[in-house]
């Protein structure tokens, strides 16, 4: 009988307001960021690509 531990969740990214403006400034303006788009406000906002991703499409 294999006992797996339980796995521990990940915690979510807690977001600056800052980040969070400028987050829905730019969502408000474009639904959809390119792969350059999404690379260069990941990049000004000091965040990952996949942060980026996953909040524009949440």
């Amino acid at each position: 009988m294999n006992k797996k531990s339980p796995k521990k969740k990940r915690s979510r990214a807690a977001f600056s307001h800052a980040q969070v403006y400028e987050l829905e400034k730019r969502f408000n303006h474009q639904k959809y960021l390119s792969g350059p788009e999404r690379s260069e406000l990941a990049r000004t906002l000091k965040l990952t690509e996949t942060q980026v991703k996953i909040w524009l499409v949440d």
